[in-house]
């Protein structure tokens, strides 16, 4: 008659040498009361900085009022397309709109034309 291991003593079996290697390393290992408290621990210097503005590059800029502005400084006549301003700006179109209502309160952009063929210019 055949006997039946039960899962823990299978397992036990095919981890025992790894299981003796890792108490073998453990056993090494200085004991937790010499280990310094984390506020003695200092990074070296100039490792944490360049991690940092990598992350803050990573993350694109809001556009805002400004970049339409920019946008349309850069443009030989100053003046884009209304689409092609929103398209080049990555804005969404709600606050592409409010965007656009704001620079023309301020009399910073001119919009002329008829629906689908408006251009924007700058008034700068």
């Amino acid at each position: 008659m055949k006997t039946r291991r039960n899962v823990p003593t299978v397992l036990g079996l095919f981890l025992w040498p790894f299981l003796a290697r890792i108490r073998q390393h453990i056993s090494g290992l200085p004991a937790c009361d010499t280990i310094e408290p984390m506020a003695d621990f200092k990074p070296r210097p100039g490792t944490f900085r360049p991690y940092l503005e990598y992350v803050n590059r990573e993350k694109p800029a809001r556009p805002s009022p400004l970049t339409l502005l920019e946008i349309l400084a850069r443009q030989d006549r100053q003046s884009l397309p209304l689409f092609g301003l929103q398209r080049l700006s990555g804005m969404e179109p709600s606050p592409y709109g409010e965007a656009l209502k704001s620079l023309r309160d301020a009399d910073y952009i001119v919009i002329e034309g008829e629906a689908p063929e408006q251009l924007v210019y700058s008034t700068s």
